[in-house]
């Protein structure tokens, strides 16, 4: 089989790719990784590729969006999905495992994720891509997918639980009206290029992730009404 043949999303460095019966043991791997499922809800249980298969029939079938993310030369890096598409509320949630590291394309994790949002809103016609994170496991990815629009919505404390592991969560998202505007200003593409992305996030590690900005200012309201309900029950 002609390794194109199985490209669904043509991407600048990797391609978002249709599963070849070679890719489901390595795939099936990433997740007998304790250290791959550190922040996942898998871990708890030894996979195999037979159970992978299984999974992406069952997935297929319940209406999820599941490709592999893959460089030019097909080399195998990570798996990206659409769940819980909802054409009422007109939103879905997007998550990505990219375990492996390609010289040839750096900025793999980053760039699926821009060209599966993309598919969400122009393919789908959907008004909000959202994705659900640990925190502060996950800070520093949660900032880099600053850079491709989507923005903290809110902090849910303790809602993390992986083992005896207990943190708190975030929300993010992107809305369609500010993929718009950033589309608009990178010729019809989420993706701005690798080259760009690079010094987009350079620029940005100077400052504080708006994550962290948004949970800092979260506990201080919550701490400023703990008191006002205080001095409220007092005098009561």
């Amino acid at each position: 089989m002609n390794i194109m043949n199985n490209v669904f999303l043509s991407g600048e460095k990797i391609d978002l790719c249709v599963p070849m019966d070679d890719d489901f043991e390595q795939w099936a791997g990433w997740f007998n990784s304790q250290n791959t499922t550190q922040f996942l809800e898998q871990g708890k249980y030894p996979n195999t590729p037979d159970q992978q298969r299984l999974f992406y029939q069952q997935a297929l079938a319940s209406g999820r969006f599941l490709t592999l993310i893959k460089t030019k030369d097909a080399e195998l890096l990570g798996v990206i999905s659409l769940s819980e598409i909802d054409d009422q509320k007109s939103s879905c949630q997007i998550a990505l495992v990219c375990p492996e590291k390609s010289k040839s394309a750096t900025l793999a994790p980053l760039e699926a994720m821009a060209l599966c949002t993309q598919h969400a809103f122009d393919r789908f016609g959907l008004q909000r891509v959202w994705a659900g994170h640990a925190y502060p496991g996950l800070a520093k990815w949660v900032q880099k997918r600053e850079i491709l629009g989507f923005k903290t919505d809110g902090v849910i404390p303790q809602s993390f639980r992986h083992g005896r592991m207990i943190s708190d969560s975030i929300r993010t998202s992107i809305t369609y009206d500010r993929y718009m505007l950033l589309i608009e200003r990178r010729n019809g593409m989420l993706w701005p290029g690798e080259d760009k992305a690079k010094r987009m996030l350079a620029a940005l590690k100077s400052q504080k992730p708006l994550a962290q900005r948004v949970d800092e200012a979260i506990k201080t309201l919550h701490r400023e009404h703990d008191d006002l309900l205080a001095e409220i029950e007092q005098n009561a």
